[in-house]
């Protein structure tokens, strides 16, 4: 008695093939075909006109509620520019993930008032069902500012 394997990949899927050799001369084939996840689940959201605050509470930019998410493992990608009026004054962002945990923080303290920052990541996380992402800043005095902020997730296992 003998037995093989095979896998064979294409675009659309895995096909895993086993043989074996039975005791009576047949041959027994199994099987098994696999559609691949990633990049699956995919979803965007932006918001990228200028928005000023001079709180120094945390206010929303924006904000992504996923719909209800297969578990598995995800990226989530976000991206902002930041600036303040004040090059002595500094802004501060924040990318969260159900308003709990902070998966990308940053003070960003300009050198001109006239110009914008780059915050930017990414983070993976196993998740399931909906869940909710947003980029928050605030200002500690003066005018803290932010515009092209963008949210994306997407499957990769």
């Amino acid at each position: 008695m003998s037995s093989s394997q095979s896998t064979r990949k294409s675009t659309s899927g895995q096909l895993f093939l086993s043989a074996t050799d039975n005791a009576d001369g047949s041959v027994t084939i199994n099987s098994t075909v696999t559609t691949p996840v990633f990049g699956t689940q995919y979803q965007y959201a932006e918001s990228l006109g200028n928005q000023t605050t001079t709180s120094t509470t945390f206010l929303q930019k924006v904000n992504l509620t996923t719909t209800s998410l297969p578990a598995g493992t995800y990226r989530i990608g976000f991206m902002a520019e930041l600036g303040n009026n004040s090059v002595s004054n500094f802004v501060e962002v924040r990318c969260q993930l159900n308003n709990i945990t902070d998966i990308g923080f940053s003070v960003i303290e300009p050198k001109d008032g006239a110009n914008y920052y780059s915050f930017s990541g990414f983070s993976s996380q196993v998740l399931s069902g909906i869940n909710t992402i947003d980029i928050d800043f605030r200002a500690n005095t003066n005018t803290a500012k932010i515009r092209n902020a963008r949210i994306e997730i997407f499957r990769t296992s």
